[in-house]
């Protein structure tokens, strides 16, 4: 008998949701699964306005749980099940219920559904295909790199340049302005940021931004942190793009790299868009090797 589904429900979900994600990750350190640090930032940034009861599902059984699926907006999803259940029933019952979910939703009229699969997937790819979704394009490279360097020595900052030890609620409206600025956001208010600092895994100190000597906040990296895996996560990285080409983003990279190895990791990851030629530049330059790739597959809504 398949595992039941039933809707998210409560913190301990998420509490529960975010190990189960780090011991599949465990599984496969290097495929492009989901970080628990990721789940923090999509539930409480990219998709805060969203009930997560229609969004977040779950399949568990007597063993505990098993899988579970979340709904993007307009028209993807992602999933994670367990290593026993790979290419299985079960998964394709989550790639089929993804399916039902996103069509009951408003979406962009013509667009295709989206779902994700790395490319040494081999087993959910051909779940994908045979539920009518076909291969649209490489969407983010995988980064990772070992932080077990015998010195990750602060880097070097221009005169008057800072990192903070931490991001405060007074930080937060310049915080917010540099990520509006490098990534023309219109979602990150500073009403949003403030609510994003409530995830569970959000830890001031590890909001690595630099400022500089008018009090701008100039570049940042968002480092996430998991204790089961030892695996950091960077998500998201930006520069204000008056302050590009300076060194400034290698710069909170690297600060971020101190501090994740500072709290006991012993990897780091990050993921780019596959086209992005510059930021994968970027990133090998500070020491991450690419080790999968993350692709975007599509189907007829």
């Amino acid at each position: 008998m398949l595992p039941a589904a039933r809707p998210y429900r409560d913190e301990s979900d998420l509490v529960a949701i975010k190990r189960f994600t780090g011991e599949q990750r465990l599984r496969r350190p290097q495929g492009g699964d989901p970080h628990p640090g990721d789940l923090d930032w999509w539930l409480h940034y990219l998709s805060a306005d969203e009930n997560r009861a229609d969004i977040l599902h779950l399949w568990e059984d007597e063993r505990g749980l098993r899988g579970w699926l979340i709904l993007y907006e307009p028209n993807a999803f992602d999933m994670a099940v367990h290593s026993d259940e790979r290419g299985g029933a079960l998964e394709a019952v989550i790639i089929a219920e993804g399916i039902r979910l996103q069509n009951l939703r408003p979406h962009a009229e013509g667009a295709p559904l989206k779902a994700f699969a790395c490319a040494d997937e081999s087993a959910r790819i051909a779940l994908l295909e045979q539920a009518g979704f076909t291969f649209a394009e490489d969407f983010l490279v995988c980064f990772t790199r070992p932080l077990t360097d015998a010195d990750l020595p602060a880097p070097p900052l221009p005169d008057g340049f800072a990192f903070l030890p931490a991001v405060t609620a007074d930080d937060v409206e310049r915080r917010a302005a540099a990520h509006i600025d490098a990534f023309a956001s219109k979602r990150m208010t500073t009403a949003a940021y403030h609510h994003f600092r409530t995830a569970p895994g959000y830890d001031p100190a590890l909001d690595v931004a630099l400022i500089v000597p008018d009090g701008v906040c100039a570049a940042y990296a968002m480092v996430w942190v998991d204790p089961l895996t030892g695996l950091g996560l960077f998500e998201p990285v930006g520069t204000r793009h008056a302050f590009q080409r300076r060194g400034l983003g290698s710069a909170v990279l690297r600060e971020g790299l101190r501090r994740m190895r500072q709290r006991g990791m012993t990897t780091a990851t990050v993921l780019t868009g596959a086209t992005n030629a510059g930021n994968i530049t970027f990133y090998e330059s500070v020491g991450f090797r690419q080790v999968n790739t993350l692709r975007c597959y599509t189907r007829p809504a």
